[in-house]
């Protein structure tokens, strides 16, 4: 707390210090100190008490005292203490001096000022169950204890960030700072929450609380987003929905025959008509292993793993079954040498097998410009530049045929130089 003229005055000293003095200094403020007083010191920043350790300290002074408290209170202290272990005792005796020894949970929160846990348990679980009459109480009790709303929205978009957490890591104990006893709540009230589930409610409570900063009706916002959360259906696994796709369609699964020819499109010009009888089979069975399985085979692992996905996005599907799939690049293609790197081929192996459902072989050919298959199966990269490319060219005839557009070139003299779709 020294002015600048102060510490100028004690420039000098910290200059040529006496032999038998050592000057430590110690802030929370380092920023405020002058450039000239930091260059002429040791710095060393002291990291935040973690919370179990604040508790586990505070659990030794109850027991020594003879306090009846539970781990869940003393997490409470903890926490108000926001990492510092004096003043987490400095606020431990003042919850004593009001107690005595047998505090209760109630006492804790009312005295600490913190939200009551029990009340973000209640509105998580009526969002999970789709009960929006149990979220509405759970805000009624909140308005009713005196509670800031947004700092009470703050509260749950924390525990509903921890849910998560608690969801899409394997130890999440390394990652959030809590009590023991807090994270085996927080991990029943997570049960089998799917990830995207618990992230979709977080996103909505974020907007509401950031929506809240210019509202003067932040109570009516936390409702909405909880109507909202309450209201959400679960959204199934891309993986399951393609599992599904592929046991209603007949022959994938179940026999080791490529997939059958699709019927050929009856167009509604004749002459547009293409007869297959003079298209070879095997060509044909690679044009539907392309069109179908193939196709959902890429997304599947653009979902496992999005790396070798990309990768397979460039190869031809040359033979498609269950127990068996052969993916050609072009030969010395940047995708042939990625996808015959071990990792990459091991990777492939094990995600064809969890698609099909049994042993697949996988094999990665390298295709030459002049052997047999000189005219492989398009891949799909090639599929999606040829539609964006036909998309582009139907655009500008649909356009330049316009007879509004017609009309406006003639009467102004001018010419299309862009053509953006909306």
């Amino acid at each position: 707390m020294l002015s600048t003229n102060a510490f100028n005055a004690l420039l000098k000293t910290l200059e040529e210090p006496p032999p038998h003095v050592k000057f430590i200094f110690a802030t929370t403020e380092p920023h405020k100190l002058p450039i000239t007083i930091l260059s002429r010191c040791q710095r060393f920043d002291f990291k935040r008490v973690p919370l179990i350790k604040i508790v586990g300290r505070l659990r030794e002074i109850a027991d020594q005292e003879g306090i009846s408290i539970n781990d869940a209170a003393l997490a409470l202290i903890a926490r108000k203490g926001d990492g510092s272990m004096r003043d987490s005792i400095t606020c431990f005796d003042q919850v004593l001096a009001f107690c005595g020894n047998s505090v209760a949970d109630e006492d804790v929160a009312s005295l600490v000022g913190v939200v009551d846990r029990r009340l973000l348990a209640d509105i998580s679980a009526a969002v999970f169950c789709n009960n929006p009459q149990g979220a509405l109480e759970a805000v009624k009790r909140v308005d009713a204890f005196g509670y800031n709303v947004r700092q009470f929205t703050q509260e749950l978009v924390a525990h509903f960030r921890n849910l998560l957490i608690i969801r899409s890591v394997p130890k999440p104990h390394e990652i959030m700072d809590l009590a023991e006893a807090e994270l085996d709540e927080l991990q029943q009230q997570a049960g089998e929450q799917q990830p995207s589930d618990i992230q979709r409610r977080l996103t909505l409570l974020v907007k509401a609380e950031a929506e809240m900063a210019h509202a003067s009706f932040p109570r009516l916002l936390l409702e909405m987003a909880l109507l909202k959360m309450a209201a959400l259906q679960p959204v199934l696994p891309i993986t399951q929905l393609l599992d599904r796709i592929k046991h209603l369609e007949t022959g994938v699964a179940s026999t080791p025959e490529l997939l059958p020819a699709a019927a050929p499109i009856r167009s509604a010009q004749p002459s547009l008509q293409r007869d297959e009888s003079s298209v070879p089979k095997k060509t044909q069975q690679l044009a539907a292993a392309q069109r179908g399985g193939w196709e959902r085979f890429v997304a599947y692992c653009l979902e496992q793993k999005p790396a070798v996905g990309a990768i397979l996005e460039h190869g031809s599907p040359l033979f498609y079954a269950p127990d068996r799939i052969e993916i050609g690049f072009p030969e010395g293609s940047y995708f042939l040498n990625s996808m015959q790197d071990s990792d990459n081929k091991r990777a492939v192996d094990e995600l064809a097998a969890l698609f099909m459902h049994q042993a697949t072989v996988v094999k990665v050919t390298p295709i030459r410009s002049a052997d047999d298959r000189s005219d492989p199966p398009c891949s799909l990269a090639e599929k999606k530049k040829r539609d964006a490319e036909q998309r582009s060219a139907e655009i500008r005839r649909e356009v330049t045929e316009h007879p509004v557009v017609q009309e406006a070139l003639r009467v102004l003299e001018g010419e299309i130089v862009e053509i953006k779709e909306l």
